[in-house]
């Protein structure tokens, strides 16, 4: 099942160059989700009342024109069925019926009482087939370090109240701005590509580290607990 939905970008979502920032793009997509879930009536407050609910473990997606400020789109959104535990979900955007932005979040469905990882049967869950159709960004979200590679110091980022979601820990799409914000003439150049695994959940008040190196004009970037743990993992691209 396809859901699309008409937005209008909010002005408060977006840079002094009027262009939707990287989080405001992971939540147009997600927001179209959550829509979805709420349509076919397995919202956050129905998987809530079952003591389930989803996560994502990784995301990528592409921003092949810059959105900007009141632009009017048309986001689209479908599953694409499951692997095991895992949960595959598509997205597309679209402005004057081009696609310019799109991308691929893989998912899962945990107990939230015993934090245990679920199966998903997504024809029982959307009473319907799974969509064929799947998007493939330009950037995947494995990660292999090169072991001849030097990480450079980033700076830190600390986790404040307004990041922390439902879930009680720092809400998915803030990586995006976090990690975005780190990349060396990010105010320079424009966002084309993101890709990010999600380790270890990050909670309020944690302070993450964060580094980076560059290769091939992508930026292998991560964020570690004060103990040097994996947080996250990213990798970006600018143009």
């Amino acid at each position: 099942m396809i859901w699309a939905e008409q937005v209008t970008v909010n002005s408060h979502d977006c840079d002094v160059n009027s262009i939707l920032r990287p989080t405001g793009v992971m939540r147009l997509m997600q927001e179209a989700a959550s829509d979805h879930l709420y349509a076919v009536g397995r919202g956050e407050s129905e998987l809530r009342a079952d003591d389930r609910a989803f996560i994502v473990s990784t995301i990528s997606f592409d921003v092949i024109k810059p959105i900007m400020m009141r632009d009017k789109l048309r986001v689209k959104t479908w599953e694409a069925g499951s692997r095991g535990v895992k949960f595959m979900r598509y997205y597309t955007v679209e402005r004057d019926g081009e696609t310019i932005a799109g991308g691929e979040c893989v998912c899962a469905l945990v107990e939230i009482s015993t934090g245990k990882l679920m199966r998903v049967d997504c024809d029982a869950l959307w009473n319907s087939k799974a969509e064929t159709a799947v998007y493939t960004p330009e950037l995947n979200p494995h990660f292999i370090t090169d072991s001849h590679a030097t990480f450079t110091d980033a700076g830190d980022f600390s986790v404040s109240y307004s990041f922390i979601d439902r879930n009680d820990h720092m809400n998915n799409t803030c990586y995006a701005d976090m990690f975005y914000g780190a990349v060396p003439g990010h105010d320079e150049k424009c966002l084309s590509s993101m890709a990010v695994s999600y380790v270890r959940s990050a909670h309020l008040g944690d302070v993450l580290g964060l580094s980076y190196y560059e290769r091939d004009g992508v930026y292998y970037m991560r964020s570690c607990f004060a103990d040097g743990t994996v947080n996250a993992t990213a990798k970006v691209k600018l143009t």
